[in-house]
């Protein structure tokens, strides 16, 4: 199904009858099925959407943290969560964009889209809106300048993470969960974080890494597997793992698809945002799927807004889970199979 900004770009198919097109982070796959026609390809930060990429049209597509080297003559970027990581993203664009390229920017206007029409304009000439509709805009520049090579270093910010005696460096980029800083429901399970058995253990939905490599670091974690969706929360988890001299498997995962092996310890901060509305969908269905991933023994470690309704689904899927510690806004959950 097609996903509002993707049925813009349809309505605007003419934009692609010239040159080499590249759509960075399309929400759905069928977008490149209904502009098959043209001459375009896939950059994909988002592992579900690669997956569900068809195996012969693969090699059309890219799932990476920054795109290799290449050259197109116009560019679309769906508007992403932050402003920063949109900043990020044209600057990437910029780079692969002949002298005179077309950068083109779409999305849902509750997402920003109009917002990052400012921000399209500081960064290409004569930038108009071509479209609106389906409560989505389209914005068109033009990128005069010549392609500037684009430095993925120039975009880290390193966080010096401590409690108590204990620290350790998480390396991180615009689009990673809790860029530039440490969430606080993160830290509360930093800083309570028990385990009977950590010699496979499982990061789900790792961002930047910092639990897995915390465990791995000061709980004697053994054989660190630290998974995600996003290919910049990726390669920041491999990054702060390097940083912190700790061995860590990183995997892309569309929720526990990919995941291979049983583990004696699952830890998480699970997303349960999706654009601008409350879904916690991964999360339920990750917990659902628990029992085919923990050894007999087994232990979960999660920790979540209080609101949400994980105490009953982790009940339902395992057993009761004790509550270890807790903020007026987060709790710390526990729970051995």
């Amino acid at each position: 199904m097609l996903s509002n900004p993707s049925q813009v770009l349809v309505r605007n198919h003419t934009l692609f009858e010239e040159g080499r097109w590249l759509l960075i982070n399309a929400p759905d796959s069928a977008i490149f099925r209904e502009l098959s026609s043209y001459d375009i390809r896939g950059f994909h930060q988002f592992y579900p959407v690669y997956d569900a990429i068809p195996s012969a049209d693969k090699e059309q597509h890219v799932f990476s943290h920054q795109y290799p080297d290449a050259t197109f003559n116009g560019i679309v970027i769906y508007m992403p969560k932050a402003k920063a990581h949109l900043a990020m993203l044209i600057a990437q664009a910029q780079a692969l964009l002949v002298e005179g390229g077309t950068l083109a920017l779409v999305g849902d206007n509750k997402s920003g889209a109009k917002s990052g029409g400012k921000v399209l304009s500081q960064h290409t000439d004569n930038c108009y809106k071509l479209d609106a509709a389906r409560h989505c805009s389209l914005f068109i520049g033009i990128s005069t300048a010549p392609p500037k090579p684009f430095e993925l270093g120039e975009w880290f910010k390193d966080v010096n993470i401590s409690i108590g005696e204990k620290a350790i460096t998480m390396r991180t980029l615009p689009g990673v969960f809790s860029h530039g800083e440490l969430d606080s429901a993160t830290e509360l399970l930093l800083q309570n974080a028990s385990l009977n058995n950590t010699e496979q253990v499982l990061d789900f939905a790792c961002g930047a890494g910092v639990i897995g490599v915390w465990l791995a670091k000061y709980h004697q974690a053994q054989n660190v597997v630290m998974s995600d969706i996003n290919a910049l929360a990726l390669y920041c988890a491999n990054e702060t793992a390097t940083l912190n001299h700790v061995n860590a498997k990183v995997v892309a995962s569309d929720g526990l698809d990919q995941i291979d092996g049983y583990f004696d310890a699952v830890v998480t901060n699970p997303p349960f945002h999706t654009g601008v509305k409350t879904d916690y969908a991964i999360s339920e269905q990750f917990i659902q799927r628990l029992p085919g991933i923990l050894k007999p023994n087994g232990e979960l470690l999660l920790v979540a807004n209080r609101f949400l309704p994980y105490p009953e689904q982790i009940a339902r899927a395992i057993k009761q889970p004790k509550t270890l510690a807790q903020t007026n806004k987060f709790n710390l959950y526990y729970c051995q199979r």
